[in-house]
């Protein structure tokens, strides 16, 4: 039996346009998946459905070693899993471009305002308020599971998420 028979892999925000492929394509091509189910959540359908279909594509081309399964309903689809991946925002492009913009017009000259300046705080507070949500549902869902953070700015998003839940989180 292959080592990934079993394990239940959740990615919260799986209908991103690089989140959901790019670890897809990971997921597929790790001979210790094999067997895994990897399910795809994201509130978005229709970037659900690029993702579903750009997972199967990949699937398909390596012998179809994973089970793909896609969720609208975070607290359905994080249920029983063994990892949650986490990877969310909120109108990211929108947001990203006033976040760099506004701290400009005030004379913060930062090269990114996803991370750093006035422009990370601001992204860190949309983004805390979001994860913490979804930690909340993860809580009740999937308390047992390792939850590996990838949202920005990851550093303040994983400190909020240590200080305010009970969730053994991870970040890269």
């Amino acid at each position: 039996m292959d080592k990934g028979s079993g394990v239940k892999i959740a990615l919260v925000g799986g209908g991103g346009v690089s989140f959901g492929p790019v670890t897809m394509y990971g997921a597929v091509r790790a001979p210790g998946l094999r067997g895994a189910t990897i399910v795809l959540i994201d509130i978005n359908e229709k970037g659900l459905e690029s993702a579903r279909a750009a997972g199967e594509r990949l699937n398909a081309q390596m012998g179809n070693p994973v089970r793909i399964e896609t969720e609208t309903d975070t607290a359905r689809g994080v249920r029983g899993a063994d990892f949650v991946m986490l990877s969310v925002a909120v109108e990211r492009k929108k947001y990203w471009k006033q976040d760099y913009a506004i701290p400009r017009k005030h004379g913060s000259h930062q090269d990114m305002g996803e991370c750093g300046g006035p422009g990370g705080l601001f992204h860190s507070l949309r983004s805390i308020k979001l994860v913490l949500e979804i930690c909340k549902t993860l809580e009740q869902n999937a308390p047992e599971a390792l939850l590996l953070n990838v949202t920005n700015p990851l550093p303040r998003v994983n400190y909020a998420i240590h200080r305010a839940t009970s969730l053994q989180c991870v970040g890269d």
